[in-house]
């Protein structure tokens, strides 16, 4: 139920901060409002890849996994940059390896966890996106939304800086291409919310609260979770 709450309130944020970026650049310099579809696009396949597992609660917990171990090996690289370069921070590889063997040991963190071959505990393994893809044309109440896969690829062309979106700033004649990507995205957004109300709205959906039940509230210009 998190999961799906934290989607919802994460979605309007999203959208408003866009709306603000194109109303401010009107046909100009929009590509960080792209920056920020790619991000509501993640949200959607991930949504949707949820709703459309077998085990709800597993697909969450393989997705929390996933972001768990990126958080540790970005301590791990700070801490490997900071005794190459002598950078001074308070990061070392050894902090991180300790935090990250307190963290496996944690009971609480168990549903995160499996158990490699020669019986060690690490992170479950990670679902890539066309794997997700491919559960999501199995359902079919959210099968259609697998498109938001091509979206989400061309908006990571925005993502990374080159030359690329530098010209396509200031490409005039692909601002119809480029309202067409919105008009799609807007109607994605709009879809994943209606999912994401469906599951919150279920009587077993089939996702535990993990810390307890957490409320989301939200008005025109104000998003809080408590």
């Amino acid at each position: 139920m998190h999961f799906y709450k934290g989607v919802v309130v994460r979605t309007g944020v999203h959208l408003k901060d866009a709306a603000i970026i194109l109303r401010t650049n009107r046909d100009q310099h929009i590509s960080s409002a792209f920056v920020i579809f790619r991000v509501l696009l993640d949200d959607l396949l991930r949504a949707c890849y949820v709703y459309a597992s077998a085990n709800r609660q597993n697909s969450v917990d393989e997705l929390t996994s996933k972001a768990y171990k990126d958080w540790f090996n970005t301590w791990k690289e700070a801490g490997r940059l900071n005794a190459e370069l002598q950078l001074g921070d308070a990061m070392t590889e050894s902090l991180a390896k300790g935090e990250l063997d307190k963290f496996l040991s944690d009971p609480a963190n168990a549903s995160y966890i499996t158990l490699d071959a020669s019986n060690k505990k690490v992170f479950k393994k990670e679902v890539k996106t066309p794997a997700m893809v491919s559960t999501i044309k199995t359902c079919p109440r959210v099968a259609k939304y697998s498109r938001g896969y091509v979206l989400f690829k061309q908006m990571s062309h925005y993502v990374h800086f080159s030359m690329l979106p530098y010209h396509l700033d200031r490409a005039h004649p692909s601002r119809d291409l480029e309202i067409q990507f919105i008009d799609e995205v807007m109607f994605l957004a709009y879809h994943l919310l209606k999912v994401s109300q469906e599951v919150l709205s279920e009587p077993n959906p089939q996702l535990t609260w993990p810390t307890g039940p957490a409320d989301a509230t939200f008005d025109r210009l104000n998003y809080i979770v408590r």
